[in-house]
């Protein structure tokens, strides 16, 4: 099944209110237990060398990015980077993509948090670069069931989500906040194939405004799950 998204709403990556931040955007989706976190339009020199670290302590994920500066090139590009991430136990995650170049000042450039159904036997984490300026057609073959979404931002009340399904799926959406835990859960049934909204009012489960601050609206839909940041200001 081939789900796409799109998502009339706000989306604001956020950390530590500290942390200074980096470039692009920071998204997760889940296949089959297997979680894939991204960072579109990433700048680094227009011919990086990278490095990548991973680390999992519990349900915290950080993902770090650097350019190691060994090349001649004195250009910058954007870049779309895909960390696949197998083996987790089930549960919710919270992650977060740092980047660097040429030291180890990293900044933070997105959080993102997924949610793992079931625990498959082979733990292995590997992570992708594509050509400079983004994925070509070769993205289809490497994730054929890619989930499409977009955002704007921000939004003070109410927050239309819409999504297109590919064929007839058990929907639900579930609001969480920053520290992963459930505001709302919007559930939607048996849909058809085709385009279909849905309303956030900006309300928790006992019908109170939610307070201003990062969220994260995860959207189940057949096999796939898919997580947008956004953010409701008062």
């Amino acid at each position: 099944m081939k789900l796409k998204v799109l998502l009339a709403c706000t989306i604001a990556l956020t950390g530590a209110a500290s942390a200074a931040y980096g470039s692009g955007t920071v998204w997760s989706d889940v296949k089959d237990n297997v979680a894939y976190v991204h960072h579109d339009k990433a700048e680094f020199n227009c011919c990086p060398d990278m490095f990548y670290d991973i680390e999992i302590a519990g349900k915290i994920v950080n993902i770090y990015e650097k350019d190691l500066c060994t090349h001649p090139c004195d250009c910058n590009c954007e870049f779309d980077f895909v960390h696949k991430l197998e083996g987790l136990e089930a549960g919710a995650y919270t992650a977060k993509v740092w980047e660097a170049s040429c030291d180890n000042n990293y900044s933070l450039a997105g959080t993102t948090i997924f949610n793992i159904p079931e625990e498959i036997p082979q733990a292995n984490n590997t992570s992708i670069m594509s050509e400079c300026g983004g994925w070509t057609g070769a993205w289809d073959d490497l994730f054929p069931d890619d989930i499409k979404l977009s955002a704007n931002t921000p939004v003070l009340n109410d927050v239309t989500i819409s999504y297109i399904l590919s064929d007839v799926s058990q929907v639900s959406l579930i609001i969480y906040d920053a520290a992963g835990r459930e505001v709302r859960k919007l559930d939607a049934g048996t849909q058809t194939a085709g385009k279909h909204e849905q309303v956030w009012d900006t309300r928790d489960n006992t019908g109170a405004r939610v307070q201003r601050g990062v969220y994260f609206i995860m959207l189940y839909a057949g096999g796939s799950i898919r997580t947008l940041p956004l953010l409701v200001l008062k």
